[in-house]
């Protein structure tokens, strides 16, 4: 009997903490949408920002390649690659979070 009764305030506890985190989430949830899209629109960037360092890696060592090292090649392979991964997962985390850029869209707008 005393376990259970422990047991209850603790639940009790944890149902408080999280009603109050759920408060203030309610509260900031324009900065947090803004701040969840923004990192996903810097997810893009990056990836973007790979690919083309990627290609200009393989640009630069044109001369290297040519004449049979292949190590700046494969460097700059796993660059693109790298990159295209990322834009991929910015796109998937778009898609997830449809909703919220409606959301925002939304909440702009008024």
């Amino acid at each position: 009997m005393v376990l259970e009764s422990n047991r209850g305030e603790g639940h009790e506890t944890r149902v408080s903490e999280l009603n109050n985190i759920f408060e203030e989430l309610l509260v900031d949830a324009k900065d947090l949408v803004g701040d969840l899209l923004s990192g996903i629109f810097l997810t893009f960037i990056m990836g973007a920002v790979s690919v083309i360092l990627g290609i200009q890696t393989t640009w630069y060592n044109r001369h290297y390649i040519m004449r049979g090292d292949y190590i700046p090649l494969f460097l700059a392979s796993v660059i693109v690659v790298s990159g295209t991964l990322i834009i991929l997962r910015g796109l998937n985390l778009r898609r997830k979070y449809s909703k919220l850029y409606e959301f925002q869209r939304k909440m702009s707008g008024s």
